[in-house]
Parts: structure tokens; sequence; C-alpha cells
């Protein structure tokens, strides 16, 4: 091979080269977005927790309806308390009922707005535009996992996918072994089952302006879930909200004028 003909294929394999390294900055600057996010910590630690709907089927045994302040829902006859909910002061707005095999613990409603709206505010960009209620978002993030990345994704699919894995971060709870969801006419919520002794159920009205919660524990064992999803499944709130800070008396009141009725026939 002569000089000249070894030049020429040397510019050739230099040539090939630089068409290469540029082929690959140029892919890289436009797939930056995409490269940061697969290698960022959220993604890799964003695991999917399964979202399934919480029944509302109740259990055998007698029953009764229980008008509480603003909430109603439905008491098994070990709660319909030979004594009525105890008051604890050192959270406002908590009254507790208390059997042998369980405990639940009821925060009266409180105005969200204020809530709602630091809420919206903090959302990360790909979420300020969706028209999800707040449950509605946590069941979103809840679902989501590092996997459903995509190279082939848009900007704004990224954003959105990048989004709902950092909001999953601060809204859902790592302490949750399962996850159940309540959407009705009445109002949208979550069932949170933290252990085989304890849950919450996280409630809000259907705009999202009132909210609420209950936690159930279970001090000798294990939890009675049919028991705990029959009473998330039948929570009412007329609407009623409470202060932040409720005395002794106001509560002593409230927990005084309480009802319990038969339950209504269907």
């Amino acid at each position: 091979m002569t000089a000249h003909r070894q030049n020429r294929l040397n510019l050739a394999l230099w040539g090939c080269v630089l068409v290469l390294v540029v082929t690959v900055a140029v892919l890289s600057y436009l797939q930056r977005s995409h490269i940061a996010w697969y290698f960022h910590p959220l993604r890799k630690n964003a695991h999917r927790m399964p979202v399934d709907r919480l029944p509302s089927m109740r259990p055998p045994g007698d029953w009764s309806r229980c008008t509480l302040g603003a909430l109603e829902f439905d008491l098994p006859a070990s709660l319909q308390a030979d004594q009525p909910p105890t008051i604890d002061t050192r959270l406002s707005g908590l009254l507790t009922f208390e059997s042998k095999t369980l405990r639940l613990s009821v925060f009266l409603p409180r105005d969200a707005t204020s809530f709602i709206r630091s809420h919206n505010a903090a959302l990360p960009p790909g979420l300020r535009e969706s028209s999800d209620s707040l449950t509605a978002l946590q069941v979103r993030a809840y679902q989501a996992d590092g996997s459903d990345f995509g190279w082939s994704m848009s900007r704004a699919e990224l954003q959105s996918h990048a989004s709902l894995v950092s909001y999953k971060t601060f809204a859902c709870s790592r302490s949750a072994r399962t996850v159940e969801h309540r959407s009705d006419e009445e109002l949208e919520g979550l069932l949170l089952v933290l252990n085989a002794k304890s849950a919450v159920f996280e409630w809000r009205a259907k705009d999202d302006g009132i909210f609420g919660t209950l936690i159930f524990e279970s001090p000798p064992g294990k939890l009675d879930l049919p028991t705990v999803r029959a009473i998330c499944t039948s929570l009412a709130c007329n609407g009623t909200t409470y202060p932040k800070e409720l005395s002794k008396q106001q509560l002593t009141s409230i927990r005084d004028a309480m009802q319990i009725e038969p339950v209504p026939p269907k």
C-alpha cells in the first residue's frame, strides 16, 4: 500500500470517528434530560405499590349507625360501647372508641382549603396542570414505578413521569404495606394498612374542601380488616368542619350529642 493511499485511508477513518463523536454528542445533548433521569436515584428507588378498590362488604354481626358531630359511620357491636368515646386532650379533635380487640380514633373533619393551596403550590411542574383530585394524584403516585421510564418518551411525557415519581417521595407513605382506595359520590379516601396491628384511613370530600382521618389499632394482635373496611366504606360527612383547636368542653358537647341507631336498610 502506497503512502498516499494509507493517508487517504487514515483520513477516512478519522472522518468516521469524527462523525461518530459528533453524532454521540448531538444525541447526548438531545437526550440529556433522559440520561440525567435514567441515572437519578429517585427513579431507581421508586417502586410500584398496587392500589386496590376498597371493598364495601359488611361482616356478619350486630352493627349500628353512629352519628358523631358531622360524621356518620357504622360500628360493630363491640364498639357501640358500654361507655362513650374518650377524649384525647393531647390531640385536638380526636375521640376514641375502644373494645378489647379494636381501637378506633376519629379525627373530626377540618377545612382543607389552606392545605390544598399550599399542596398545589408545592407540586412538581409536570403535575401542576393536572385536573386530578389530591387523592387521585396519590393513587397515581403509589402506582408509579421507575421502570415506567422509556427512552422514546417525549419531553412532556418525561416531565410528567419524573414529576410523579418526585411527588411519590413526599405524598406516599413508605410505611404502608397495602393501599386500598375508596371513591364514590360521598368522598374519596385511602386505607393504608401499616402493619398487622394498625391502619389509617385518610379521607377527603370530593371537592377536596374537607378532610379527616380514622386510625385503627388492635392492641392484642391482628387487625380485623373486614371490620376496618366496613367502617371506612360507611363513613359520610354532612359538610360541617371544625376548628383546628377544640376545647375539651367543645369535644365533650360533641360526644354527648352522639347518637347510636340501627343501620338503615339498603
